[in-house]
């Protein structure tokens, strides 16, 4: 069947509206007890911005992390109003109408003293809306996109991201030492377990993967000793 070239401009005219944006690029990970930054951007096709709010909230808040967030640099020539709860701000540009690409708001997101043995994937919710200098109805095709944190869940001693402690723990951080391997930033996290007092994690450890570690989760393999428990 043969589409009419009239219904397909407008089609592409529509997607292309639907493409103008705000929201977080990525998904945003965070390991437990730590914060991030990260921000709401809008798109570059988003143009005559004169004013508008913004407001990003989280679920599971303050159960896993929390938010806090000032103006980005797209706000440094705004007057801005009241903050909007929970962490949002409202703006108004006075000197002239405002072109994307920009950054609204730094928002940073800190996880929980909490080490969940899977990741917990938990949804931020962002809102707004963005303003023209003339008429009082919003900027027409401006998608706000919700977007997610994740917290880094693991197992402690789990060097390898099988939810268990192994020999192939031990082997994975002997070959990480040597540079043979690589462990991604949840791994180093969960199998620094050396020594059970410090304070490179929650549950101990000193911020480093070395020799040390990879002996402490033999022995413990071994059933030598017990390694550190996770904090709840």
């Amino acid at each position: 069947m043969r589409i009419p070239l009239f219904a397909l401009v407008a089609a592409l005219s529509a997607s292309a509206c639907f493409a103008r944006s705000v929201g977080i690029n990525a998904p945003v990970t965070v390991l437990p007890g730590q914060t991030v930054q990260t921000s709401i951007m809008v798109s570059d096709d988003v143009t005559g911005i004169a004013g508008g709010s913004i407001n990003i909230s989280a679920e599971n808040e303050p159960e896993y992390l929390t938010i806090t967030t000032e103006a980005g640099a797209f706000l440094a020539e705004a007057f801005r109003g009241d903050p909007i709860p929970p962490h949002g701000v409202s703006f108004v540009f006075l000197s002239h109408d405002m072109n994307g690409p920009g950054e609204l708001l730094k928002v940073k997101v800190t996880a929980a003293a909490k080490e969940p043995k899977v990741d917990q994937v938990l949804p931020l919710h962002i809102s707004g809306v963005l303003k023209p200098a003339q008429g009082t109805d919003p900027l027409p095709g401006v998608e706000f996109q919700d977007s997610s944190a994740i917290l880094l869940g693991g197992v402690i001693g789990d060097a390898d991201g099988d939810g268990k402690v192994t020999v192939k723990d031990v082997t994975k951080l002997l070959k990480t030492v040597l540079g043979l391997d690589t462990m991604t930033a949840a791994q180093r996290y969960y199998a620094d377990v050396y020594p059970a007092t410090g304070t490179g994690t929650l549950h101990g450890g000193d911020g480093k993967i070395s020799v040390a570690d990879a002996t402490y989760v033999l022995k413990a393999v071994a059933g030598l000793l017990t390694l550190p428990a996770p904090k709840q």
